[in-house]
């Protein structure tokens, strides 16, 4: 086999640069990470839950005649197995 001075690198190697890259360009910018996206008041829209019959707030304008969840029972019927 012919040895062309090139360096083979291994999944593990390449998945870990990979995230190193990923969190350095992170790092360098001023946006909020999706987990801390900033709730802007003027942008809710009052809503009662259509499971537990809460008000609450949405950031989106409801459609008329479909049903609205508040934030827990979003949260008790999406994200729970």
């Amino acid at each position: 086999m012919m040895d062309h001075g090139l360096k083979t690198y291994t999944d593990e190697e390449i998945f870990a640069e990979s995230n190193r890259r990923r969190l350095e360009n992170n790092n360098k910018t001023d946006k909020p990470l999706p987990t801390e996206t900033p709730h802007h008041d003027d942008n809710q829209h009052a809503i009662i839950c259509s499971m537990c019959g809460k008000p609450d707030k949405v950031p989106f304008k409801p459609k008329e005649g479909w049903t609205v969840k508040c934030r827990e029972c979003y949260k008790r019927v999406n994200f729970t197995k």
